[in-house]
């Protein structure tokens, strides 16, 4: 694993310039936490030459400089959380028969904290945008992969994944992908 930390920054904008809209904003971002980003992998190879693999991995995308101006000076200071990935896989490798090789994988990757932009329009049809935190998107699934050697210079592989995709934020839980 590996951790992540990025400095405080001071941001500023001008809008409307040489308008009698014209506004000066000043802020400064901290985002000083530091996040553990951890990785496991941990195989088992069987006498036979079969390799058992659990895999589990995480890792985070910080807001984008864009993303943290337009809120800490637009008409929302939201604080943006970094965006999230989990995953976790089981492999297993082995042959079949001696011109034959299986390659199978079960995994689930769960997003978290995506980062979206709202819009959003006001009584008065003023329009209004920023950044969110939104929801989560969870991915479960199986691959297989078969290869098949017949001779030194000709082989053929066989690949399939089976997916099942749900978006859990709210108004988006029935949509299946």
């Amino acid at each position: 694993g590996v951790e992540e930390q990025i400095a405080d920054r001071d941001v500023g904008a001008d809008r409307a310039a040489g308008t009698p809209y014209f506004t000066h904003t000043e802020n400064t971002f901290r985002e000083d936490s530091v996040e553990a980003i951890p990785r496991l992998a941990i195989l088992y190879k069987f006498p036979s030459g079969s390799v058992l693999k659990f895999l589990y991995g995480r890792a985070i995308k910080r807001p984008s400089f864009f993303q943290v101006t337009q809120n800490y000076l637009g008409a929302r200071v939201e604080n943006l959380e970094p965006e999230q990935i989990r995953t976790f896989e089981f492999n297993y490798i082995g042959a079949i028969s001696s011109n034959v090789t299986l390659n199978t994988s079960l995994f689930a990757n769960t997003l978290e904290n995506l980062i979206t932009r709202v819009v959003f329009f006001d009584d008065q049809n003023n329009y209004t945008t920023w950044s969110a935190n939104a929801g989560e998107i969870v991915t479960r699934g199986l691959e297989i992969a078969i290869l098949a050697k017949f001779t030194q210079n000709l082989s053929l592989e066989l690949n399939a994944t089976l997916q099942n995709t749900r978006d859990k934020r709210p108004g988006y839980d029935a949509i299946q992908a």
